[in-house]
């Protein structure tokens, strides 16, 4: 199996975002070059330069700041979703009582 993956492409390029993707989530105080809520007026709509990586929005916020900061708050909302869609399942499947009610229409439910 583990040789299968490691030759699987979607596999090898999956991992390597996701372990990219944590990363920089991981590294973000080092790796943002701005804080990522001040405002700055001055430099606002700037396009991508050497101070601004991704330019700024319309606050003069660093884009780069807030997408590396931002990555952090992706995972944390992706390991939530794992850990309920972990619990959940397996509940809906071996609980009888919420899979019949699922997969059978309930004359209270349904009545018009």
């Amino acid at each position: 199996m583990q040789a299968r993956l490691r030759r699987s492409v979607a596999c090898l390029v999956g991992g390597t975002v996701l372990a990219a993707v944590i990363a920089v989530a991981l590294l973000a105080p080092v790796l943002a070059t701005h804080d990522p809520i001040a405002n700055n007026l001055a430099d606002r709509l700037q396009p991508p330069s050497r101070a601004h990586l991704f330019g700024t929005d319309d606050f003069g916020r660093d884009v780069w700041s807030r997408v590396v900061w931002g990555a952090r708050v992706s995972l944390v909302v992706a390991l939530i979703v794992v850990g309920v869609s972990a619990v959940g399942a397996p509940a809906w499947v071996w609980c009888p009582d919420i899979s019949a009610a699922a997969s059978t229409s309930s004359p209270c439910a349904w009545s018009t």
